[in-house]
């Protein structure tokens, strides 16, 4: 290395090295160089149309879906209903026959002979329809 910290020129490499090739030449110094920054505008992808397409499509299905599950809600509700006479009916027709009031009832034995068994079924569909009319809304 020299004294001044450039490296020295390699031997017949001609002007490799520490010089250019235009100082050599004599000829003119470039201008600084200059930094320009550019905008390049994003598209969006062509695909856009598709997912919107593809969206909208969901969306329908969706509507489609939640009106089918509404209308079928109120259907089930309503035939909730003659299932709630039916468990009090047969809870009645248990007691009656615990009772002495009547012959026979169908179930003999097991839990489902016993009368508080069918009053509770029948409190549960009772509720769970009361419940289902509450969350589904009644088109006229």
């Amino acid at each position: 290395m020299r004294k001044n910290g450039l490296k020295r020129a390699i031997p017949g490499c001609g002007t490799f090295g520490i010089r250019r090739a235009s100082d050599s030449a004599k000829a003119e110094r470039m201008p600084e160089t200059r930094t320009t920054a550019i905008a390049i505008s994003t598209e969006a992808p062509r695909a856009a149309g598709l997912v919107q397409a593809t969206g909208s499509v969901f969306a329908r299905a969706g509507a489609w879906a939640t009106d089918t599950a509404q209308e079928f809600g109120a259907l089930v509700a309503a035939l909730m209903g003659p299932a709630v006479f039916s468990g009090y009916a047969i809870a009645a027709w248990s007691l009656a026959a615990n009772l002495g009031w009547t012959d026979t009832f169908f179930v003999t034995a097991g839990p489902l002979s016993n009368w508080l068994v069918w009053l509770s079924i029948a409190l549960t569909i009772n509720v769970a329809a009361s419940i289902l009319r509450r969350h589904t809304r009644q088109t006229s």
